[in-house]
């Protein structure tokens, strides 16, 4: 049963406006429901966690860049700062990157030249990487 087959049984049942007595359909829908709420929970935890160590690590990095403390009220405006652009660019920023910065370790480790490694990664190619390893750790961490 899925999530959505679980809610359709119990508004099937309560919509009719008739009594009825439940049957074992229908606390098998209310217990998956029940059970997808913990899980839930359970991976919003799980999240909280992940982001709350990538939110300690962005900020140690922004104190260190701007050789302030913890107790600067910039550092917290400049990690929320951080945190609200768009998720493309840090795609289009580390494909930047790419391109100007790894070039030299990537073509000594690999013999690319950079028209290789512009003409190989691809926006496209190198979002899709990223992506696979992002679900790569959020699978590992689960």
């Amino acid at each position: 049963m899925t999530l959505e087959e679980s809610v359709e049984r119990l508004q099937w049942r309560f919509s009719t406006n008739k009594s009825f007595k439940p049957n074992q359909n229908d606390a098998n829908a209310l217990n998956f429901i029940f059970d997808w709420i913990t899980r839930q929970k359970d991976i919003n935890a799980l999240n909280s966690d992940l982001f709350a160590k990538l939110y300690i690590l962005q900020l140690n990095k922004t104190i260190r860049d701007f050789d302030s403390t913890v107790f600067d009220e910039i550092m917290q405006k400049e990690v929320s700062r951080v945190l609200s652009i768009p998720l493309d660019r840090f795609y289009e920023s580390f494909h930047n990157d790419l391109h100007h910065n790894q070039i030299k370790k990537v073509s000594l480790q690999k013999d690319f030249t950079l028209e290789d490694v512009k003409e190989r990664f691809t926006i496209e190619v190198v979002k899709d990487k990223l992506q696979n390893m992002i679900t790569e750790a959020i699978n590992r961490f689960s």
